[in-house]
């Protein structure tokens, strides 16, 4: 491989890159669910063997595994919403070079006799393709408002925030259950 590399080179190493960072959250993130069913079965363990030490520590081993996941889930939802906004500003780009080709292509078809007229189309369509990257660069700046607030007229929010206030609640009876069973375990026990 030579000194010096393409365009579509740098674009291949950066798209692997990517990926790459993708897996290894993603690997991470497993691993932490496998950590945290560990802290689990060790706190039920402790809790049933009556060592309230060793049921902390595990607790706080499961707590510290929760926090590293929520931030490991965060990393990845971050970086697959801008790699979204990467592909689609190279999917402008490329409509861009695509526009301006055309419009050479135009011009050299039509020859002198209607060079006016290809002018005035190619410069319609640089002038579309302006205002179509003014507006790129616009959903850019505010894509974080965007992605927040995407839902926010259609009641698909609501519907969204339903869906995991219920799934929370089911998960904080689940754990509820679990706490209060193994809090009854270590009565008995202590």
């Amino acid at each position: 491989m030579g000194l010096f590399k393409s365009a579509e080179e740098k674009r291949m190493e950066e798209k692997m890159l990517v990926k790459k960072a993708v897996g290894n959250i993603k690997r991470y993130i497993e691993r932490l669910e496998e950590a945290k069913q560990k802290y689990i079965e060790e706190a039920k363990q402790a809790k049933q063997h009556g060592i309230p030490s060793q049921y902390r520590l595990a607790r706080s081993g499961l707590a510290m595994a929760v926090r590293q996941s929520r931030v490991a889930e965060q990393l990845l939802l971050n970086l697959e919403l801008n790699r979204q906004t990467k592909d689609a500003g190279e999917a402008t780009r490329d409509f861009v070079a695509g526009m301006q080709t055309l419009g050479k292509e135009i011009t050299a078809l039509n020859g002198r006799i209607h060079v006016a007229r290809a002018q005035k189309n190619m410069r319609t369509a640089l002038s579309q393709s302006g205002r179509m990257q003014e507006n790129l660069e616009g959903f850019m700046e505010e894509s974080e408002f965007l992605f927040g607030e995407a839902a926010s007229d259609t009641g698909l929010e609501r519907e969204l925030d339903g869906m995991i206030d219920r799934e929370l609640r089911a998960d904080e009876s689940d754990t509820a259950a679990m706490d209060a069973e193994i809090d009854e375990m270590l009565g008995r026990n202590l």
